[in-house]
């Protein structure tokens, strides 16, 4: 006979998470059978089990205490104080997976996390342009904290500038089409207008 477990958040963490399970849960809190509970800082543990499968047990032996005491434990607290943004949950998991990455990059390297030098974190920031992997920054503070790693330095995210600015004349041809064009939402027209018209006020004032 299969044995008989009560209805739990923890018992629905130990599927695979999905759109299904998620849907299925929030209709169980809808009723009332479950309890509320912050499903953007829940979520993540049972993200990271299933994630886990397959990686080396020594990478998850870093990565569940980070998760734990460190990303969970400090967004648990501010949601004490305010509510948590929709984006918490999804910002947690980029730390997590950028901390992974950097462990498998030290395996490649025949490295270990405790030898890992400044010149190698250098290196390997360098070696992507894309800037995600400055989140590494939490990870490496953290380690080094429990003395599992040096004092390690990684440089803020370098701010990138617009690369392109629209002309006078393009901003004339935009505001038109939003007086003008019935296609477009009102709001979205009278926004664009909005915007488009305090730019031109900003160049104006800026020659």
């Amino acid at each position: 006979m299969a044995q008989q477990r009560p209805l739990t958040h923890d018992l629905l963490d130990e599927l695979p998470p999905d759109r299904s399970l998620h849907y299925l849960r929030q209709t169980l809190v809808q009723t009332g059978i479950l309890p509320q509970r912050n499903e953007e800082i829940e979520r993540v543990p049972a993200w990271l089990e299933h994630h886990l499968a397959g990686k080396p047990a020594g990478h998850a032996r870093l990565a569940c205490p980070f998760l734990h005491w460190s990303l969970l434990l400090r967004a648990r607290s501010r949601a004490v104080r305010r509510p948590v943004p929709a984006s918490t949950g999804r910002e947690m998991r980029r730390r997590i997976l950028i901390a992974l990455e950097l462990l498998a990059w030290i395996d490649e390297q025949g490295t270990t996390l405790d030898r890992l030098s400044q010149e190698d974190v250098d290196r390997w920031l360098g070696e992507e342009v894309a800037q995600r992997r400055y989140r590494v920054s939490y990870f490496l503070a953290w380690t080094a904290d429990r003395r599992l790693s040096r004092r390690l330095t990684v440089p803020d995210i370098p701010r990138q500038q617009p690369a392109d600015f629209l002309d006078d004349d393009q901003r004339w041809q935009l505001l038109q089409r939003c007086l003008t064009d019935s296609s477009m939402p009102v709001g979205v027209r009278a926004a664009g207008a909005l915007v488009l018209l305090f730019a031109f006020s900003f160049s104006g004032y800026a020659t």
